[in-house]
This record gives C-alpha cells, sequence and structure tokens, in this order.
C-alpha cells in the first residue's frame, strides 16, 4: 500500500502529493490525518533526506517546522 503518490521539489521546499489507498478508506473517518498519509509524508521526507545528503548516508527527520492538510 502506497500513499505517497508524488514527490516534486527543489533546493528550498518539497510538495508530496498523498493519496490514501483504497483499501484503507473505509477507516479514513476514524482519524483527522491517517497514519497510512503519515507514513507517505515521512517517505517523502526520507527521499528528500537522502537526495539532499547522499554521501552522510541514512537520516530520519524527527520534527517538522510546517505542516499543511488540505482536502
Amino acid at each position: 500500500m502506497k500513499s505517497l503518490a508524488a514527490l516534486k521539489y527543489n533546493p528550498s521546499e518539497a510538495i508530496a502529493f498523498l493519496k490514501l489507498p483504497s483499501e484503507l478508506r473505509d477507516t479514513a473517518e476514524e482519524f483527522i490525518l491517517h497514519p497510512s498519509l503519515m507514513n507517505g509524508a515521512l517517505q517523502a521526507c526520507t527521499i528528500l533526506s537522502r537526495i539532499a545528503d547522499s554521501e552522510s548516508g541514512f537520516t530520519t527527520p524527527f520534527s517538522l517546522q510546517e505542516l499543511w492538510i488540505h482536502g
């Protein structure tokens, strides 16, 4: 199940396009922000950190400066 549908980025910002997998849509109303979508957002951050700092190895974000929820 993939929730990260697309990722667009430049050196200063990124936009992750997330989509709740169809098999999880029955549980969507149980959450303000579905855990699968948060997982997709963290996957996007991980991909970006690998691209930005490929020489230093794997890093995982531990904080967010800003979160926008549209839908």
